[in-house]
């Protein structure tokens, strides 16, 4: 298992995430894959793939949102064994 419960440092569960917002942890795999998703999962806001450098990763998110306060960040290694962090997360409400 190269991404597992915990390996995600941030953002954690529940935590706003505007955008731009900062995802990081650490993985043993070379890169891991992003998905940032509506709360129900069939709308991508938006998804990448990043480099882990001595164990740890980083990448920053850009996204336009115009329909949901809850959202779901997935994080997974990117071959067939990987294991998925599955975090939600909260755009802003403006007012």
């Amino acid at each position: 298992m190269l991404i597992r419960p915990g390996a995600l440092t941030t953002p954690l569960p529940g935590e706003l995430f505007p955008s731009p917002s900062v995802i990081s942890g650490e993985s043993s795999s070379s890169t891991v894959v992003y998905q940032l998703l509506t709360a129900g999962g069939e709308t991508v806001l938006a998804e990448g793939i990043t480099d882990v450098i001595d164990g740890k990763f980083s990448a920053v998110v850009e996204f336009t949102n115009t329909c949901c306060i809850e959202m779901t960040l997935e994080v997974f290694q990117h071959d067939a064994d990987g294991m998925a962090v599955t975090v939600p997360v909260a755009f802003p409400e403006s007012g």
